[in-house]
């Protein structure tokens, strides 16, 4: 249920362990050990049923639907939500009861303008344009609403939106063409119009970045209790050659945050997934200036540590709201269950699979060469 820029599998990354780090600074989740070998794969072929949803001459998802980034594109009615491929911002479609259909918002919102679309779990769909300034939502029987991206405090726009579970929208104001912004607002759109929720506090600095140069602040995810993860890039002011770092913290509707980042000994930067109504995050970590030391798929399951799963470098592809988290590390690919246990189910993906969703039944969606599949595990 939670994506940002799906990934092709296969990809090589450098280990931790082999630039000289010590193991001491990660924080490895209990049961993940330090390798991925001990992780159960007995019948992981067998263990989903794989059903062709689009092949090369079919839908247009021969390149798997152009999802884009931090969206949801399956949910627990196995709906799929997606623009189809071919062009950067393309047709936008819906999956539902076995057929494909294209969804077509009302005649003054261009259809080729929407991208990143989002689904959530009554089936409601919102698409943000790059043409207009507004964005589409979509009801289950197929009302939409034009959604403004300006606010109503003028030369504001309001972006980077995510589609919670209730219908409601959520984003970050900030004032048109300043692309540093310090504080910024969250925003909540619902019943036709935006308002506004609380500040968002100054970040204080970690590991030399300057947090006067906020830029690109955005929503990653929403709970169901309204608590969003939320990213900023800020400029580094010592090490790291001046290149950016990616901070990331939980920001509570009542004004607190709990800053992740700063929870990551060695952090250079978190790049959530989204995050589950568990209050979970997972995502992928970078380690050391410049995240020299490599990258790691993480979960944050509260508290003060976030753990890395496993020791291998590698990323998180996928998560849900019960606790589970797909991942690739050494060149395998996970499944990390809630309850604690692992499954090798490398043997399950070709190697130019793209995965870009799970929902909470362990459903996956998934693309390659040979078309767009959803994967279904077996009783």
């Amino acid at each position: 249920m939670f994506l940002r820029n799906p990934p092709r599998l296969g990809l090589s990354r450098r280990n931790f362990l082999e630039v000289g780090a010590a193991a001491g600074l990660l924080y490895v989740l209990p049961g993940c050990s330090s390798s991925s070998d001990d992780a159960s794969n007995t019948g992981a072929e067998a263990a989903y049923d794989k059903l062709l949803l689009g092949s090369l001459n079919g839908f247009g998802l021969d390149q798997g639907p152009n999802a884009g980034v931090g969206i949801a594109v399956l949910n627990n009615k196995r709906q799929i939500a997606g623009i189809r491929a071919g062009t950067p911002h393309g047709q936008p479609y819906l999956f539902e009861g076995g057929t494909f259909f294209d969804v077509l918002p009302p005649g003054e919102i261009d259809p080729n303008g929407l991208t990143l679309p989002q689904l959530n779990e009554a089936g409601e769909l919102y698409f943000p344009s790059v043409i207009a300034q507004m964005g589409a939502f979509r009801t289950p029987n197929n009302v939409w609403t034009r959604v403004p991206s300006r606010s109503q405090y003028g030369n504001e726009y309001i972006t980077n939106v995510r589609l919670a579970d209730d219908g409601a929208l959520y984003g970050v104001r900030s004032q048109a063409g300043v692309p540093f912004q310090d504080p910024s607002t969250t925003m909540k759109w619902q019943n036709g119009t935006w308002t506004d929720l609380s500040v968002i506090p100054d970040l204080p600095p970690v590991n030399g970045n300057d947090p006067t140069t906020m830029d690109g602040r955005a929503v990653r995810g929403v709970a169901r209790d309204g608590k969003m993860v939320m990213t900023h890039i800020a400029a580094v002011t010592t090490g790291g050659n001046g290149l950016p770092k990616e901070q990331c913290w939980i920001q509570n509707l009542d004004g607190s945050r709990v800053d992740l980042l700063a929870l990551v000994v060695d952090g250079w930067g978190l790049d959530p997934l989204g995050i589950n109504d568990l209050g979970q995050v997972a995502g992928t970590m970078t380690l050391g200036s410049n995240g020299f030391n490599g990258a790691f798929p993480f979960l944050y399951k509260g508290g003060t540590e976030v753990f890395t799963l496993g020791t291998e470098a590698g990323e998180a592809l996928a998560m849900n709201n019960v606790g589970d988290v797909l991942y690739q590390a050494a060149g395998k690919t996970m499944l990390y269950r809630a309850d604690g246990t692992r499954q090798d189910l490398t043997s399950v993906f070709a190697a130019d699979t793209r995965v870009y969703g799970m929902n909470d039944a362990r459903d996956l969606f998934v693309s390659n060469a040979e078309g767009a599949f959803l994967l279904t595990p077996k009783v």
